[in-house]
């Protein structure tokens, strides 16, 4: 019974340890791609999408499965950002009470 227990627990460890590879492999193939990117210019530190030209508030992030990032040449993209921090800090101080 030892020895299945044994077997199955290395099994699952391959499984998952070849999951994380394939997982570190595709956002290397992601990132390689996304510094051919034309559009890498526009990237300030490789975070903050600043493109004045843009008319888009919101955009797609670089590597595009990892979500959306904001126009910081837009003013109300700031605004908005600082809005958020803001009530997030007020709610806390809040629930602190």
């Amino acid at each position: 019974m030892d020895i299945i227990y044994t077997i199955v627990l290395k099994f699952i460890f391959v499984a998952i340890l070849y999951v994380l590879l394939e997982i570190i492999h595709k956002v290397a193939i992601e990132r390689s791609k996304a510094k051919k990117d034309v559009n890498s210019i526009y990237w300030k530190w490789g975070i903050f999408y600043y493109n004045p030209d843009d008319t888009r508030m919101i955009v797609p992030k670089r590597i595009k499965w990892l979500g959306w990032s904001l126009n910081f040449a837009k003013p109300i993209s700031v605004i908005l950002l600082l809005s958020i921090t803001l009530i997030y800090f007020v709610l806390l101080i809040l629930s602190l009470k």
